[in-house]
């Protein structure tokens, strides 16, 4: 029995290439995908978000157009197709039974109880109960073999497509995506759709980060938290620039833009750094050109930490957070370095570590620094 999976991404722009299939090497493999773009997407609304029910040609989903749904040209729809046979079938257990009939027949927000679920499966006859058997048999096996953890692998393909084609094409506007920035598109993510003897049994959506989802607001702040914003767009913030570079970084790496997220969260703490020291050479009674002068001459980020820092507010950095200051200099070495002056390409995990670490240290500091 042949199982295969497809999975199916919509880029949130246009490639530029004939419909049909192209093959690409990959690290010591060649790998097929093919690129379409001329479907469409027969989507419903629930609860503020958009829900893609079919990806197929406008012919394929006219017929199954009703007033709860609409039908939507996609942009390029990439597809990535795995093929297995397995030498034996998963076995299905009457709990799983159960659970699947519970799933079967419940209805908006209320889940049946596994009693009701067991009391519904007693009520079939044999061959709605062999069918049901083998629909979730044959699901579980499919399951087994193409997880949904299979889905960020997919967005990896997808990258080292894009890379090879933007850079062929000089198409500036082919960027490298990430699972949680592909959520917004019509395959909320990565759709995986199982197959089993060609006979479609599953069609569900990897997604990434939930707000990319909605098409309305999650939660209004309450009047204070807005009274308040109000009044802060009226006031400077001299810690503004440092928060939105880190902000832009976190940002960053959502999309999976890793490189530009690490320079920009490098360039969070160093201009925290930067501004507390103007505003205390100002408090100082120092002129812009002194302090101008004192930057150029201390220009180097440690230097401004330890030395600097020190003279302004009696304690260097280090002496101030040392843990802290030992794991951004850290980062700074072995991860901020090598992206900006080498093609090294940083993981999410060390984005979320450098990010973290400069938090923590701009928290240590902030009582001393937002003292006059």
């Amino acid at each position: 029995m042949i199982f295969y999976a497809k999975y199916l991404i919509e880029l949130p722009y246009i490639l530029n290439l004939e419909d049909g299939d192209y093959e690409f090497r990959y690290e010591n493999a060649v790998i097929r995908t093919n690129i379409n773009n001329n479907l469409y997407a027969l989507v419903s609304f629930s609860n503020k978000i958009q829900l893609t029910r079919a990806i197929g040609t406008k012919e394929q989903l006219i017929p199954l157009l009703s007033d709860s749904f609409s039908l939507i040209k996609a942009k390029t729809i990439v597809c990535f197709i795995s093929v297995i046979e397995p030498s034996e079938l998963e076995i299905i257990s009457q709990d799983e039974l159960i659970d699947a009939m519970r799933t079967l027949i419940h209805s908006g927000e209320s889940y049946p109880t596994k009693e009701e679920g067991k009391k519904r499966l007693l009520e079939l006859n044999e061959d709605q109960l062999r069918e049901l058997k083998d629909h979730e048999v044959k699901l579980k096996t499919a399951r087994k073999y193409f997880p949904a953890s299979k889905a960020p692998e997919c967005v990896a393909l997808i990258n080292h497509f894009v890379r090879r084609y933007s850079v062929y094409f000089k198409d500036h506007f082919a960027e490298e995506v990430s699972l949680n920035h592909l959520t917004s598109g019509l395959t909320n993510g990565v759709m995986i759709q199982l197959f089993c003897g060609g006979e479609m049994i599953s069609s569900i959506p990897t997604v990434g980060l939930f707000p990319y989802l909605l098409r309305g607001t999650l939660f209004t702040h309450d009047e204070d938290k807005t009274k308040n914003f109000r009044d802060a767009l009226l006031k400077q913030d001299p810690n503004l620039q440092s928060a939105l570079l880190l902000i832009r970084a976190k940002s960053l790496k959502t999309k999976g833009a890793y490189r530009s997220a690490t320079i920009e969260a490098a360039a969070g703490i160093e201009n925290y750094i930067r501004l507390n020291l103007i505003k205390k050479m100002r408090i100082n009674g120092l002129t812009d050109k002194d302090i101008e002068l004192s930057l150029a001459n201390n220009h180097l980020f440690e230097v401004r930490c330890k030395k600097v820092f020190k003279e302004l507010y009696l304690k260097s950095v280090p002496e101030i957070a040392p843990l802290e200051w030992q794991e951004v200099k850290k980062d700074r070495d072995n991860i901020r370095h090598k992206t900006a002056h080498t093609a090294h390409e940083p993981t999410e995990k060390e984005v979320d570590t450098m990010i973290s670490n400069i938090e923590s240290l701009i928290e240590k500091l902030e009582p001393i620094t937002s003292q006059n």
